[in-house]
């Protein structure tokens, strides 16, 4: 028998987060990958191979019939998919879920030696006066990559 919840008072904070780690999990594509190491061993791990880059889009976009409020909050959407725990095949692919993220909330992301972040990341160090404002705004999302 399955558990209802008719009355909107019981709603929990869990609520949101389980829903978006429901939709994040349909999103990720995993796969086993086996890889020869030196001195003769061998390591098979679970990865993220592919990723629903155009759900994730219609999802984040308000003028779509898919979208979801709930998703448009940049941490809790992106502690969901890039978990530390989980490993992922390549960079790139990465780069393309971080570039969409960033596309919907206004940003863009980019490499810094081993960090992936949002291109204003860190303290505005210039006295300059840009009429878009600074160039860094002390936005701190940023993903440390390793390999």
């Amino acid at each position: 028998m399955a558990a209802t919840n008719d009355d909107p008072g019981d709603e929990a904070v869990g609520s949101a987060e389980c829903q978006i780690a429901l939709f994040v999990k349909e999103l990720k594509t995993f796969d086993t990958v086996s890889c020869d190491l030196p001195k003769g061993k061998h390591r098979t791990e679970t990865v993220i191979v592919a990723f629903d880059l155009e759900r994730l889009g219609h999802a984040l976009d308000p003028k779509s019939p898919s979208y979801k409020p709930s998703l448009h909050d940049v941490d809790s959407i992106a502690s969901e998919i890039f978990k530390q725990d989980e490993a992922w095949a390549n960079r790139g692919l990465v780069k393309a879920v971080m570039d969409r993220i960033a596309e919907r909330h206004g940003w863009d992301a980019k490499f810094d030696k081993i960090h992936l972040q949002c291109s204003r990341w860190g303290e505005d160090k210039t006295r300059r006066d840009y009429a878009a404002g600074g160039l860094k705004s002390g936005c701190t999302f940023r993903i440390t990559l390793s390999a």
